[in-house]
């Protein structure tokens, strides 16, 4: 008899050509793109914030993050939402991939050749025969979120700390300090 090897299940998705994945027990959901808040005084990782059924969640752009040019929108992008922790983010994508089952073991260390900025992210990598699969650790991914501590952000305001206008910017600015921002 054949021991089984432990599996886990991956949702798989690309990024400027490079297929990532995250573990499917830390995806919350995928969506189409919508319109996307900017945030002021974030870093080009941040690519802002969107409501998802009046929760507000940040949305990392996944190519800024690993040092790569910003995420392109197109028909087939779409933001994968992770949660780490009872916090959730969106990651913005350039496409969905398969759901991938692999094994454990097959999951390799990143190697030392590949950027520091991208290990940094990373759980390993497995090797298939046609191309790599980036093991994405959401934990370590809301870690190198580098956020400023404070941000102000009010709808149709030209200016920092502006007056608040609706429910929803009171609720926003809850969330942000919150979350540290």
């Amino acid at each position: 008899m054949v021991a089984s090897r432990p599996m886990r299940e991956f949702v798989c998705f690309a990024v400027h050509g490079l297929e990532l994945a995250a573990p499917i027990d830390h995806v919350r959901e995928t969506i189409a793109v919508r319109p996307i808040t900017r945030v002021f005084r974030t870093p080009p990782s941040v690519a802002g914030i969107i409501s998802l059924r009046g929760e507000i969640i940040a949305v990392l752009d996944l190519g800024a993050l690993l040092g790569m040019q910003a995420s392109a929108r197109s028909d087939e992008t779409r933001i994968v939402i992770v949660r780490h922790d009872g916090r959730d983010a969106g990651l913005l994508v350039d496409r969905l991939a398969q759901i991938r089952e692999i094994a454990e073991e097959d999951i390799a260390s990143p190697p030392p050749t590949l950027s520091p900025r991208v290990a940094a992210v990373l759980e390993g990598i497995v090797s298939l025969p046609d191309h790599p699969v980036c093991i994405l650790d959401v934990r370590r991914i809301f870690d190198a979120h580098p956020g400023p501590k404070k941000l102000w952000v009010v709808p149709g305001a030209d200016h920092v700390g502006a007056q608040l206008h609706s429910e929803y910017d009171t609720r926003l600015l809850e969330f942000l300090e919150e979350h540290g921002l």
